[in-house]
């Protein structure tokens, strides 16, 4: 769907097909928590903030792109050479990724989970460790047990959301938590585009950005990972998203009270980028450790999705007719809401 919006004949179609992309970037929670499960929790922190620094890589190519072509050809290109590293990631991730093997035991599908254990072990030369063997002899032991009753997917989903809702106080503070980061990321994004945008008119078909700044502005993503890499196991994962978000309201400040500086904007939104990523990174890291192994990517997809209406409600607030100052001032209290609920966040 990517490749095909870049030839989409009218606007609808376009947006169509990227609903549609929309909804394939829906199941990016279900790699994120398989690997999750798989890690020991002393550097879990650590290796799933190392498997986000591909989005951070991510952003500095789509802008390095849109920067190289959007002055010199259509928008077009852009679409086809985003959506190459998925078209070349996805073959990899196919054969490289094991399925959970925690869910494999909860399935009764145990021979198959022995399997990936076995797998596993081997990857990381544990292979020949007496413990390993017998843990994983113990496991296979159980194979004859008898599977559970087997229902249909419709059934298992709706059973699972079911679960996800009964947890209603825990749910309603997630999704408060990821609508707000939703609104903190893509909104400081979107000022950083609005800030440094060249057109003085708003029918100019033409993108005629600061493509050279907004780039350089985007290397806080990287800047972000580093941190949250360093800290997130030392600190912990509550008090890293508190302290991210009150960088970013400390950073965001000076635009709500219109500094004019070039430096000053710079400064601050390369601030408040970064703390948006550190947050964000964060909040990605604690959500699997909330919920049970059955219905943790059901609860982690749907806070994904909910981040998604923040996100559009970020692009109406930055977007929408606002000063940059004013809509500053809405995204700060956004933060100020993510930062102040996480702390009431127990699992």
């Amino acid at each position: 769907f990517g490749f095909a919006s870049a030839f989409a004949p009218n606007f609808s179609t376009f947006v169509l097909l990227r609903f549609f992309v929309g909804v394939g970037l829906g199941s990016g929670a279900v790699p994120y928590d398989l690997l999750a499960e798989m890690i020991p929790a002393a550097s879990r922190g650590r290796a799933l903030i190392w498997v986000g620094v591909g989005w951070a890589v991510g952003t500095l190519y789509t802008t390095g792109m849109a920067w190289l072509i959007l002055p010199r050809a259509s928008w077009r290109m852009l679409a086809v050479v985003c959506a190459l590293p998925t078209a070349l990631i996805f073959p990899v991730l196919a054969y490289a990724l094991d399925e959970s093997p925690r869910w494999l035991l909860e399935a009764g599908r145990t021979l198959d989970a022995v399997a990936v254990f076995r797998r596993l072990a081997d990857k990381s030369g544990a292979g020949g460790d007496a413990k390993v063997d017998a843990a994983i002899r113990a496991i296979a032991a159980d194979a004859d047990a008898p599977p559970p009753k087997e229902h249909p997917f419709g059934v298992v989903a709706c059973k699972r959301l079911a679960a996800v809702l009964a947890q209603w106080r825990l749910s309603l503070r997630v999704w408060v938590i990821w609508f707000s980061l939703g609104a903190v990321y893509y909104g400081s994004t979107l000022t950083i585009a609005r800030t440094f945008d060249k057109n003085d008119d708003d029918d100019d078909v033409r993108c005629r950005f600061r493509y050279d700044v907004i780039f350089s502005i985007f290397t806080a993503s990287l800047v972000g990972k580093a941190i949250a890499i360093q800290l997130i196991d030392v600190v912990g994962r509550v008090r890293m998203i508190c302290a991210a978000c009150l960088a970013y309201v400390a950073f965001f400040l000076p635009i709500a009270v219109g500094v004019d500086s070039f430096t000053g904007r710079y400064i601050s939104l390369y601030g408040v980028l970064a703390g948006a990523v550190v947050a964000g990174s964060c909040a990605w890291v604690q959500i699997p450790e909330l919920y049970r192994t059955e219905i943790r990517s059901t609860a982690h997809t749907l806070a994904y999705i909910v981040s998604r209406f923040g996100a559009s409600f970020a692009a109406y607030v930055v977007e929408g007719g606002l000063s940059i100052s004013t809509a500053a001032c809405i995204l700060i209290a956004a933060a100020v809401a993510a930062g102040g609920e996480v702390g009431a966040v127990r699992p």
